[in-house]
């Protein structure tokens, strides 16, 4: 619950905490990690087809 409420102050500030904010910001959470995890593979991949193509 702890992760959960420091989600919801990342997102919310200053909002009370609801049900339906608190699963609003995990969402939110969850969406940034996804799109963080993409963009690391992205690069990951360019990093290694530079190589290639030098």
């Amino acid at each position: 619950m702890g992760q959960l409420a420091a989600f919801h102050a990342k997102w919310f500030p200053g909002q009370p905490a609801t049900d339906e904010s608190m699963a609003q910001a995990l969402y939110l959470e969850q969406r940034e990690q996804e799109q963080f995890q993409t963009a690391v593979n992205n690069g990951i991949c360019m990093a290694f087809n530079q190589d290639e193509t030098s």
